[in-house]
């Protein structure tokens, strides 16, 4: 039947590509809606001899069934059923059968056919409508990816612009012989000499760095004094840079409320300070960095003044000791110490020990290290019995 099939395909659609396979006992078969298939049984069961056109020949009705699908009938037989761009043939044909076949497939093919084009146009359809808006959201993104590297180059340039402007101020301040700057170096240091009898414990040259080191350093905020500590500024002549550390009282990395790592944060005095070290004026730049020094602006800290008081206690800190009060020392080893950021977490397996029994220890899931050791010498002990 399969060659019956393409002499008639070849002959009446010589252009057209189609699929003709067999099915055994009318099984379905599953292919693309967008390409016409043909399909004829191999009936070796459950079915019936029938004539059409004269022809006795093996006919099943129970075959290829779907809710979906175009019966095609010849004097109240049906002889094929359309699923979609699929033909399904019903009966087993020869060559005396090829006028039937024939007339069916010219019933059947454009019907497929039109079928099968309608599911290229809807997966041609949703193949463009992904695409734009795949290059819509690819538009979108370049757009605000380039705003906002445009925003970051403006402000690069305006900042080049800025330090253009600092570096002329600098370079037209320090135009000079090396005699000159000899002589502005003697100026400078007896300006710096007056600082020790004021505001600065000590300031001293080691190598090519000044060194300035305060006394105590106290800031009232909110009616409290707040003990900050003794601090050494560095300044870097040759480059300008300026390192703050805190000798007696940094908390963690932070130096200052508004000093992390050494850099501090000068806020709007920040240009001034760099303009005067810029042009080695030194004696002015130390002033304004201990008044900085005893100021906080509770707008902008890197760490809340707060943290200098002895006693003060922060809230992730308070909901940690809240937890650990509200819970077992169990509850505690199976948390994991939200993952090292527990404080008490390193205590939870000793605690969780302390504070349970040996049948508590034996039955528990969680079989830590401790509670196998104690399991164990629970044993040892019973066989030395």
């Amino acid at each position: 039947m399969e060659q019956l099939i393409w002499n008639i395909l070849n002959k009446k659609w010589p252009n057209a590509d189609f699929n003709v396979v067999p099915a055994e006992d009318g099984q379905l078969k599953t292919f693309p809606d967008d390409e016409v298939s043909v399909v004829y049984p191999v009936l070796s069961k459950d079915f019936h001899y029938e004539t059409i056109a004269g022809i006795r020949t093996k006919h099943s009705s129970e075959i290829f069934k779907c809710d979906k699908a175009y019966n095609h009938e010849h004097e109240g037989l049906i002889l094929a059923r359309l699923i979609g761009s699929t033909i399904y043939f019903l009966f087993s044909a020869n060559d005396e059968l090829e006028a039937i076949v024939n007339a069916s497939l010219q019933v059947l093919i454009p019907k497929a056919k039109e079928f099968a084009e309608k599911s290229q146009l809807k997966q041609f359809k949703n193949a463009v409508s992904s695409a734009i808006e795949s290059r819509v959201r690819e538009y979108k993104d370049r757009i605000k990816e380039n705003e906002e590297e445009s925003q970051n180059l403006e402000q690069q340039l305006l900042n080049l612009h800025r330090q253009i402007d600092t570096d002329t101020q600098a370079f037209n301040a320090l135009d000079g012989t090396k005699g000159q700057w000899k002589k502005k170096a003697v100026k400078e240091f007896e300006y710096l000499h007056r600082l020790t009898d004021s505001l600065y414990k000590s300031i001293r040259v080691d190598g090519e760095k000044l060194i300035a080191t305060t006394s105590d350093v106290s800031i009232n905020y909110d009616g409290s004094s707040f003990d900050i500590g003794e601090f050494e500024v560095k300044i870097n002549l040759p480059t300008g840079d300026l390192d703050i550390q805190n000798l007696t009282h940094a908390i963690d990395s932070y130096q200052h409320p508004h000093i992390s790592d050494g850099k501090p944060c000068l806020g709007n005095i920040g240009s001034g300070v760099i303009r005067m070290l810029a042009e080695f004026e030194l004696f002015g730049a130390l002033q304004i960095i201990h008044k900085f020094l005893h100021s906080y602006n509770s707008d902008s800290p890197y760490l809340k003044i707060e943290h200098w008081d002895p006693d003060y206690v922060d809230d992730n800190q308070r909901n940690y000791e809240s937890c650990r009060d509200d819970n077992s020392r169990y509850a505690c080893v199976e948390c994991g110490g939200e993952d090292g950021n527990c404080p008490f977490y390193d205590e939870a397996y000793e605690s969780c020990l302390e504070n349970s029994s040996l049948d508590e220890c034996t039955n528990c899931e969680y079989q830590c290290h401790s509670g196998r050791q104690r399991i164990q010498r629970q044993q040892t002990e019973v066989q030395a019995a």
